[in-house]
């Protein structure tokens, strides 16, 4: 397939972000053959770009829906719509290889449901963490998407290059198999709460619910949180963070292939590095974090 820049990313469920973008290169390197799909570099932008148009636009209205309803069901469902759209995305482009309005809605659908997946594991980390310790499950779970990544660029590489079920297509039908795998663990196996967990100690049950100040139904003080300069400290630092991530994520890749001449393997080798250093990073920074907030350091 041609240059096919699609996301993921993170989400995580991240992984699709990677599957899409180690195949981007147009070019015949390094024994590499010509894409399958003459799109250019415009098209392949728009690509890649809808998972995002989609992704920006359930952000809050989950948060809210979450709230409402829980967590649980709206992260899991999500991933599940998720991994199926990737299964159906080779059979329509392969059959709809004359327009990318197919892949580009199938993309957007994808940022669309991948919207509510932050909004809802912050609502489990509130619901499971003791405050002391959410700094390490945010990064671990920051983590889990940045090994997402680290295992999914080489392997998708290898699949692109090989004929394994048509060679790029395995790439959808791997991961939406996975995720659906995934799904019916995650039904099995998570609870909303721990109040609503049947096999809890009551030893955990009191050690998690210790200090814990969730509440569903709390009044949101939006006038303060608008008017406090530390949320847009937060704000910006996210900010920077996301353009510097998903600029690699979703440029690395394309600038190995066209530029640095890669072929497909050691391009989504190489890409992997970074985060690889993200992962080591961000355990250990979470440590100290929730170390210094056991000792009243910072607040």
């Amino acid at each position: 397939m041609v240059g096919r820049h699609n996301r993921s990313n993170i989400i995580t469920n991240e992984c699709l972000i990677a599957e899409e973008e180690v195949n981007s290169s147009r070019h015949s390197y390094s024994g590499q053959h010509f894409g399958e799909f003459d799109w250019t570099d415009t098209q392949q932008t728009i690509i890649l770009t809808a998972f995002y148009f989609g992704y920006i636009l359930t952000q809050i209205p989950a948060g809210i829906l979450v709230d409402r309803t829980g967590a649980k069901w709206i992260l899991g469902l999500s991933l599940l719509i998720s991994g199926i759209l990737s299964i159906i995305i080779p059979i329509t482009v392969t059959t709809n290889n004359s327009s990318i309005v197919p892949i580009v809605v199938l993309r957007m659908a994808q940022g669309l449901v991948q919207g509510s997946i932050l909004p809802a594991y912050n609502a489990l980390i509130a619901k499971w963490m003791p405050k002391t310790e959410r700094s390490r499950a945010v990064s671990l779970t920051f983590v889990g998407s940045a090994l997402g990544v680290v295992t999914t660029l080489p392997l998708t590489g290898y699949l692109c290059s090989s004929s394994f079920m048509g060679g790029w297509p395995a790439i959808y039908y791997m991961l939406g198999i996975f995720t659906s795998i995934w799904f019916i663990f995650w039904s099995l196996f998570i609870f909303e709460s721990p109040d609503t967990h049947p096999y809890i100690s009551q030893k955990e049950y009191n050690y998690i619910k210790t200090g814990q100040s969730y509440e569903t139904k709390k009044q949101i003080p939006w006038k303060s949180i608008l008017k406090s300069y530390r949320v847009y400290a937060v704000m910006l630092t996210h900010f920077g963070y996301n353009w510097g991530y998903f600029t690699l994520l979703t440029l690395l890749p394309t600038y190995f292939a066209n530029i640095l001449h890669m072929n497909v393997k050691t391009n989504g080798f190489i890409s992997s590095l970074p985060y690889i250093t993200n992962v080591i990073v961000s355990t250990l920074c979470s440590y100290i974090t929730d170390k210094l907030r056991q000792k009243n350091d910072w607040v």
